[in-house]
């Protein structure tokens, strides 16, 4: 998976993973099971082991895997609605919203809490649905994050949209990624001050006194 994850925050380079976000010469990069399986891996989502046993699986029960990965790509398109809404500060599309809630709580069915020394985790079977329930809780929690505000969109050269987590000291940041977006940017601005028309360089003109109104003769 060469896709680079530039989002800050799984979630994001989750929803980031068709290139560009808008505009007509979108690329997808999660085309089928395995696609997700690996994107999972390469993100930090799935650990090398749960990945491989996961893609064995996926492999056997094919039907599973089909239905699986559809439903990450449904999870994956109400979550772009979701956090571009977010990041324009407008009220999320209760449909979108739904699609969260059904996955998360799909999630908290088959989890379970297991002890592991002088503490319990919360482990999620690793079945072909797994990315999509752990994506599910990451969405949760960030959406109750108090720094939901620092999710932002990508206005690129105007079909960009990529989401990203803004983790800047000051939350400045403006691009998805300073090396694309934020040069091409730059050239373009570079670009329309060369095409504007040179200011004349010939000397202006001597501007001719103000001279007062002569007398106005007599009738």
């Amino acid at each position: 998976m060469k896709l680079r994850l530039l989002a800050d925050h799984p979630v994001l380079n989750f929803i980031n993973t068709i290139d560009p976000r808008e505009g007509p010469h979108r690329v997808e990069y999660l085309s089928g099971f395995a696609d997700l399986v690996d994107w999972a891996r390469h993100g930090g989502i799935l650990t090398g082991r749960n990945a491989r046993k996961i893609a064995v699986e996926g492999k056997y029960n094919l039907r599973d895997a089909t239905r699986a990965f559809k439903r990450a790509i449904e999870l994956r398109e109400a979550l772009y609605t979701i956090f571009v809404n977010v990041a324009a500060r407008r009220p999320a599309p209760s449909d979108a919203m739904a699609q969260l809630v059904g996955a998360h709580r799909d999630a908290l069915a088959h989890g379970a809490f297991v002890r592991t020394g002088d503490r319990f985790q919360w482990v999620l079977p690793a079945t072909p649905d797994f990315v999509r329930w752990r994506i599910a809780e990451d969405a949760i929690e960030l959406l109750q994050s108090t720094k939901l505000n620092r999710v932002k969109r990508c206005p690129g050269s105007g079909d960009c949209g990529w989401l990203f987590f803004d983790t800047s000291k000051n939350a400045t940041r403006r691009w998805c990624s300073m090396e694309g977006c934020g040069n091409r940017a730059k050239l373009r601005r570079f670009l329309r001050r060369q095409k504007r028309p040179a200011p004349d360089s010939r000397p202006a003109a001597p501007t001719p006194p103000i001279r007062p109104h002569a007398p106005s003769a007599p009738r």
